[in-house]
């Protein structure tokens, strides 16, 4: 359940800050219905985690299990086996993305569905976009043969070549 947030942006986000707020909005619902907590494992999380489980040891204080597998997702990604074809596959959606016509023969090729595109700062899309590329081999690889590419200008261009 939802309880609270607060507008903090002018604090310095410590554990000490995060600690009393957390603390008020337990003492607020009652500490005797409050069975667990969950944050995303930044260190000053962490440092509440601690003081948290010494006075309140009844409380469970969870890791967000998205936030962890998005952490191993990056650190995979930094693997220079997965860095670079994550590379080649960001190049590859910029291009198609970029231009009307890599577009439009994109969308014709493969029956108006879309490629997922990487963002910047969640990891796990660099992997959905690679598992997006792979569904759509067999029509992508028909786009990069057909007429269609031989008379567009990009067919020509060094990030046209690249993306082939």
């Amino acid at each position: 359940m939802f309880l609270s947030s607060k507008e903090c942006s002018d604090e310095s986000h410590t554990g000490e800050f995060i600690h009393q707020y957390v603390k008020e909005c337990i003492e607020d619902v009652g500490i005797e219905n409050v069975v667990q907590v969950v944050t995303d494992n930044a260190l000053n999380n962490m440092a509440v985690a601690r003081i948290l489980k010494d006075k309140m040891p009844n409380i469970f204080w969870t890791s967000c299990a998205a936030h962890t597998v998005n952490l191993m997702l990056e650190s995979i990604a930094k693997l220079q086996s997965f860095k670079t074809i994550i590379q080649r596959a960001k190049g590859f959606t910029i291009t198609v993305y970029a231009h009307h016509k890599t577009l439009a023969m994109m969308r014709k090729f493969t029956d108006n569905t879309k490629i997922v595109r990487p963002g910047v700062t969640r990891f796990a899309s660099c992997f959905l976009t690679l598992q997006s590329l792979m569904e759509k081999t067999n029509q992508l690889q028909a786009m990069f043969v057909s007429a269609d590419w031989k008379k567009c200008k990009w067919a020509k261009h060094p990030k046209g070549v690249a993306a082939f």
